[in-house]
């Protein structure tokens, strides 16, 4: 009978490695895609913020110090980045850390945000955060988890 108890001993050593890898393929590949899914987003919401301050850098460039005091042309300037169903906010800000415009509604739920300098002769006059909603990745990746 001692071979019986082998067989019974390595099918449950079997089993035990068949669940094992199972649940860590079950876990780890949507984990991956996800966080793929979220490097992905985050570089695309990350160049949009260097185009809103790049094109913002700019107008600093011409307008000097006053630059805070016209939002309407701020707002013209860093709309050209967001889509027009955009569900993401763009706020910026001075150096001193004073809301100088904010285009697009507050961002409900999980989100992230990404912030880049609007840097002009090496000195940075304020930033520009861009806040997006972590909503879409989170639904790609439970309709990916369904698969």
């Amino acid at each position: 009978m001692p071979s019986t108890d082998a067989f019974a001993r390595l099918e449950r050593t079997v089993r035990l490695l068949a669940l094992t890898l199972g649940t860590l393929i079950t876990i780890a590949v949507p984990a991956g895609f996800g966080l793929q899914t979220y490097f992905d987003d985050s570089r695309t919401r990350q160049f949009q913020a260097k185009l809103m301050a790049e094109r913002v850098s700019q107008y600093v460039y011409v307008q000097g110090p006053l630059w805070r005091f016209t939002s309407h042309k701020v707002t013209e300037l860093i709309s050209f980045a967001m889509l027009p169903d955009d569900a993401a906010r763009a706020v910026v800000s001075d150096a001193a850390g004073t809301v100088v415009v904010s285009l697009g509604e507050a961002v409900p739920g999980p989100r992230y945000s990404v912030r880049e300098p609007i840097v002009l002769r090496a000195e940075t006059f304020g930033y520009v955060t861009l806040e997006a909603s972590l909503n879409p990745v989170l639904a790609s990746l439970g309709m990916f988890a369904l698969i």
